[in-house]
């Protein structure tokens, strides 16, 4: 594994595991709500292209991720798999 998530952060948002660029109107509307907020009030049903997005973002978004039920542990675990797999993608480290 190439990036180690840790036990320490699971309560810490400003975690580099849990940093996604966006536009600076789309995180103010953000602002502070939950994952199961936002993802479903302003990513899901005002874009229909979310899904793309979300892999783009490496967000781990199946019916069971983090992000629907606040889970933020399993959500930067998750997240922490996408990245890894992604550098090995694209370094071609196995």
């Amino acid at each position: 594994m190439i990036i180690k998530s840790s036990i320490k952060c699971e309560n810490n948002p400003m975690v580099i595991i849990n940093i996604c660029f966006l536009p600076k109107k789309s995180n103010q509307i953000i602002g502070y709500k939950n994952p199961s907020e936002y993802f479903v009030d302003k990513v899901k049903e005002s874009n229909i292209h979310y899904e793309e997005d979300l892999e783009h973002h490496l967000i781990p978004y199946h019916k069971d991720s983090g992000i629907w039920n606040n889970t933020f542990k399993k959500f930067l675990i998750e997240r922490t798999g996408l990245i890894n797999e992604k550098i090995k993608e694209l370094t071609n480290i196995d």
